[in-house]
């Protein structure tokens, strides 16, 4: 629940954000910050629960890890190259790579 919290908080504030940004001076600067540190919504104690979970993800993946047969892990290798040559086939088409401030703004986009 104390995620949902945090998802209602950073939603409001990114409403009222919008609702003002006509007459914002410092709407880019707000957006930047809201998009950039997230992390200013989390209630106290979140951002430890969070290290935590992650901690007990990596070590099942190690323990999942651990038990494979070599052909399970060799089929989970070639998944894995696979996903990196779509990511890499990603950041050549530009989608990681490209300066967004040098794009044209797409249709009824926030201005």
């Amino acid at each position: 629940t104390e995620w949902l919290h945090r998802r209602a908080s950073w939603q409001a504030e990114f409403r009222v954000l919008l609702t003002g940004r006509k007459s914002d001076p410092q709407f880019v600067n707000r957006l930047a910050n809201l998009m950039l540190d997230p992390n200013q919504f989390d209630p106290p104690g979140y951002r430890q629960l969070v290290e935590e979970n992650q901690q007990q993800v990596f070590s099942l993946v190690a323990e999942v890890l651990s038990a494979l047969s070599p052909a399970q892990a060799l089929e989970m290798r070639k998944r894995l190259a696979g996903f990196m040559q779509d990511f890499e086939a990603l950041i050549r088409e530009g989608g990681a790579d490209a300066d967004p401030s040098k794009k044209a703004p797409e249709k009824g986009a926030l201005t």
